[in-house]
């Protein structure tokens, strides 16, 4: 009794799918665009303008205190509120 020689690993092709890479690609891309402006957390302030900004480098530390007050004098903070008699 003869064995049967399977030459299945020549059929085999590594070839890459470069095509549905793309439209994964695309779909990534669309739920980013969607999810992004939505993680923005706090109140919307819109940012005072000035003629020389001044570069604050630190302002963007994890310690770092943001402190918004609104056009009807609401304040907002990122961290403990604290009242104008202890500032």
């Amino acid at each position: 009794m003869a064995l049967a020689k399977r030459n299945e690993g020549a059929n085999v092709s590594s070839d890459i799918n470069v095509t549905t890479d793309g439209g994964r690609d695309v779909v990534l891309l669309i739920i980013f665009m969607v999810v992004t402006p939505m993680l923005q957390h706090g109140k919307q302030v819109d940012m005072a303008q000035v003629n020389s900004p001044i570069d604050m480098h630190d302002a963007d530390k994890e310690d770092a205190l943001q402190v918004a007050i609104t056009r009807d004098k609401q304040g907002f903070s990122s961290g403990p509120i604290l009242s104008i008699r202890t500032i």
